[in-house]
């Protein structure tokens, strides 16, 4: 007997719909970008901790500079259906 290959009912039946449909999926950047504000608590609270382990102060502090000062910025327009992403300068203003 062959192994592997197509076999004839196999798989999705074409049409058929998927659990979510694709307005209620969201990304993992979405998801993220939720909780941006709580991240940066917890990055801030970590770096401002002086019991905290001097490598996780540095790590926090750096994440903290690099979200700040980085030189690549974005700038994120909201629209009706999608946000639109564009780069800037990599000069800090």
């Amino acid at each position: 007997m062959a192994r592997g290959g197509k076999r004839p009912g196999a798989g999705r039946k074409p049409g058929s719909s998927t659990k979510i449909n694709a307005r209620q999926r969201r990304t993992l950047t979405e998801i993220a970008r939720d909780h941006t504000e709580q991240a940066l608590g917890v990055l801030t609270s970590i770096m401002c901790d002086t019991d905290a382990p001097a490598a996780a102060r540095a790590t926090a502090a750096n994440s903290l500079l690099d979200r700040g000062w980085s030189g690549r910025r974005r700038t994120i327009v909201m629209g009706a259906r999608r946000a639109v992403r564009s780069r800037q300068s990599t000069s800090p203003s």
